[in-house]
């Protein structure tokens, strides 16, 4: 089978090595690998991109680039539209990520040319990570040209195969991600000063790399990790020897870390933000508390465009009853080790053999790759 030649853009995120380490059976990539493109990064380089960014959302131009190939097509990311004058696909995660910056999208100026770009013939594919991601293009944009091209690709991960090393004499909870606050690192600690009075055999390990002082200071019993771990490490050292996963976000998009989670068993507290109950299903794969603050609608569109600043301050705020839920979720899953180890095989499932696979993923990349230059 002679393969389909593609150029696929991609950014330094595990997102892209999945991809590109398990690619499509009928798929050729040309691209270097994610490392290489990271360290061939100088500063001038950086420099210029940070040049282009700001001309471009001063003249409210939406992400277009002219992208050098001469691949058959072209698989672009994260809203990335290309101006070749050929076969074109590409993945994203929300509305916004078409615009420099995500007020661009209120410029009827950006949306028409979004909108022209995504009618256009080469435009062969446009593929939101998930559904609410999908309903958000559909919604914020005049989508009648081009709604039969939007379909959701979920991005998957290869199924981790690190041995666990749980300790039978501990309950270990593990919270992993940047943004203390966005992620709800204050509601976690809370909760785990609540539960640790109550299990003595309780531990909690924070990687997070912005956790205010005063925060390491009052849980002297928490072990933080601020510095940058290998993700292999990561994976290793702590994903598997933990027994929950909690990451109550009131931001996240994607997150892929609850892949990574899931596909080492773990159970999952977490939220019912966003894209979060399509890739966490409650009851199945982990428990959702309702979150108190709302960054997105119902459809996926952001509230708080260019209102920063006021979404932060809803942030920072106590929130008792989003602790509560947290502690809840947290006994049920401290007590009951069944239903612990239910929840983790479920989620293993998902990846290695549901709508997380790899073979999932590439039989759907496979169908659009064939249909797009046909």
């Amino acid at each position: 089978m002679e393969k389909i030649k593609v150029h696929l853009t991609a950014s330094n995120h595990p997102l892209y090595n999945e991809l590109i380490r398990n690619p499509p059976e009928n798929a050729e990539y040309q691209i270097k690998e994610t490392k290489e493109i990271a360290a061939a990064h100088s500063a001038a380089r950086k420099f210029a991109g940070q040049l282009v960014t700001k001309a471009y959302s001063a003249l409210k131009m939406p992400r277009v680039f002219y992208i050098k190939t001469d691949r058959d097509m072209i698989h672009s990311s994260r809203g990335i539209m290309p101006l070749n004058r050929k076969p074109w696909v590409l993945d994203i995660e929300y509305a916004s990520m078409f615009a420099m910056k995500p007020q661009d999208l209120k410029s009827a100026f950006s949306r028409g040319i979004i909108e022209t770009m995504l009618a256009s013939k080469y435009c062969k594919k446009v593929m939101p990570m998930t559904k609410i991601g999908a309903r958000s293009i559909l919604t914020s944009l005049d989508s009648e040209k081009f709604a039969e091209k939007v379909e959701t690709v979920y991005p998957t991960i290869q199924p981790l195969k690190f041995p666990s090393k749980r300790n039978k004499g501990k309950t270990r909870l593990l919270f992993v991600g940047r943004r203390f606050y966005g992620k709800g690192g204050m509601e976690t600690l809370e909760a785990f000063d609540i539960l640790r009075k109550k299990y003595s055999n309780l531990e909690l390990t924070m990687w997070c790399d912005d956790v205010p002082k005063e925060f390491l200071n009052k849980y002297s019993e928490v072990k933080f990790i601020t510095n940058p771990l290998p993700r292999e490490t990561l994976i290793k050292e702590h994903f598997c020897t933990s027994d929950i996963f909690v990451l109550p976000t009131y931001i996240d998009t994607y997150g892929f870390v609850f892949l990574e989670a899931m596909s080492c068993g773990l159970p999952i507290v977490s939220t019912d933000i966003f894209a979060v109950p399509e890739l966490v299903e409650d009851g199945k794969w982990g428990l959702l508390a309702k979150s108190p603050i709302r960054q997105w609608d119902e459809n996926g569109n952001d509230k708080y465009i260019g209102k920063r600043d006021e979404f932060q301050q809803l942030l920072v705020q106590k929130k008792p009853q989003m602790v509560k839920q947290i502690v809840d979720s947290l006994k049920k899953l401290i007590e009951d080790e069944k239903l612990r180890k239910k929840i983790g095989i479920e989620g293993q499932k998902a990846i290695e053999e549901g709508k997380f696979s790899i073979k999932a993923r590439n039989k759907k990349l496979s169908e659009i790759y064939e249909a797009a230059v046909k």
